[in-house]
């Protein structure tokens, strides 16, 4: 099939079945998802993965992330960010333990449940994002607790996955494998939320006083990406530097609601619907793969030790069981890191085919059902007599 013409049906089905989800109630990102897996070799076989489809799943992913940093409110995320710190540590560091213990019980070899371990403790922050957006509880407790929460997840994998890299590589721990992917990290997010700051609000306000909108949005298009571009260049992936590329500017682009709206109309118009959609692309397994008793296992208990780490990390905070269960629920998802993580397992020969079909439904079934579960979950809450957590906050 035509480039061209894959990539118009994959958007014009992916915002069909968007629009009818979300037209039921749920978040129209499952919608997308389901037709990236009609249309993709699940199913019919219509439309390939491209260089131009993968490219605006990028930048699709990379907008998400970094409107999800617009719409935080700064006063709300100070206040809550040793909440988050704390939650996201816990919802990584107990399902880790737990998948490092699940491959050592079905007997597998250190790298494989290594592996496994990392994919039990990864997180996709741009999941549960868009369903907190739809659902105006963003700025929230529970809201700031599952987005903060997911960037540590995200974080601690990328610098566990980093650390293991290097061990293949060099054969010893040392102070540099251990130490160094750390450092960069802390040292990003300082830069970024001082030095970065201070810049990116400055070309902003020089490019305001021109009075050209068309030039303040390429303006805002292009801090978004650079920042993603120099995040994935250390090692941390584009949503990180996206992320907070977005919360330095939250204030700005607020003050300004032509820039505000046309971000959101050509974000969730089109490059976000493409990067759920071709989620849905990814999925190529065969049927008989799909009930084996080790893939079930596994997804079972990656589901499970995530609402358990988020529970246990939330709990002390919010002393409310539902409300602990709701963030636990958030940190379910996993996404485009958990299979490039899988594809390049499977491609070393460190994990086999089981857990590697085992890994692509696990973020199948966590991107479609986590929406799902935390709908139901935050209207449980609103319709609770005290539940102050799931009102906006300042």
């Amino acid at each position: 099939m035509d480039v061209l013409a894959g990539f118009l049906i994959l958007l014009v089905t992916a915002k069909i079945l968007g629009e009818l989800v979300a037209y039921a109630g749920y978040p129209s990102l499952i919608g997308e998802v389901v037709a990236g897996i009609l249309l993709g070799p699940s199913v019919f076989n219509l439309v390939a993965i491209t260089p131009i489809i993968q490219f605006c799943s990028t930048i699709g992913v990379i907008l998400l992330l970094f409107i999800t940093g617009v719409e935080i409110n700064p006063k709300v995320f100070r206040s809550v960010w040793g909440r988050m710190i704390v939650t996201g540590l816990a919802a990584a560091a107990i399902p880790f333990v737990i998948g490092y213990a699940l491959g050592n019980l079905l007997s597998f070899p250190a790298d494989e449940s290594t592996v496994i371990a990392i994919v039990f403790m990864l997180t996709s922050i741009g999941v549960s994002a868009q369903t907190l957006i739809e659902e105006r509880q963003l700025n929230t407790d529970i809201g700031m607790t599952i987005v903060g929460g997911a960037v540590v997840c995200a974080i601690s994998g990328i610098i566990i996955f980093g650390i293991l890299s290097s061990l293949n590589n060099e054969g010893t721990l040392n102070h540099y494998t251990l130490f160094i992917p750390l450092i960069i990290a802390i040292l990003f997010i300082l830069v970024i939320s001082t030095a970065g700051k201070r810049v990116f609000r400055f070309i902003y306000d020089r490019t305001q006083a021109i009075h050209n909108h068309t030039l303040t949005y390429t303006v805002v298009f292009l801090i978004a990406c650079i920042s993603a571009y120099f995040s994935q260049s250390l090692g941390l992936t584009v949503v990180v530097g996206a992320f907070f590329a977005g919360i330095t500017l939250n204030t700005r682009i607020h003050e300004d609601h032509e820039i505000h709206d046309s971000l959101h109309n050509m974000a969730f118009g089109i490059l976000i619907t493409i990067f759920f959609a071709n989620v849905g692309l990814l999925v190529d397994i065969p049927f008989s793969d799909v009930f084996a008793p080790i893939v079930l296992i596994v997804i079972v208990v990656a589901v499970l030790a995530k609402i358990f780490g988020g529970f246990i990390g939330s709990y002390p905070f919010f002393k409310n069981g539902a409300h602990a269960v709701i963030v636990g629920i958030g940190m379910i998802p996993r996404g485009d890191l958990t299979l490039a993580l899988a594809q390049s397992a499977i491609v070393a020969g460190i994990i086999s085919q089981q857990i590697y079909t085992a890994t692509i439904l696990l973020v199948l079934v966590t991107v479609l059902l986590t929406p799902l579960f935390l709908k139901c979950g935050l209207n449980y809450l609103k319709k609770s007599p005290a539940s102050p957590v799931v009102r906006e906050n300042g």
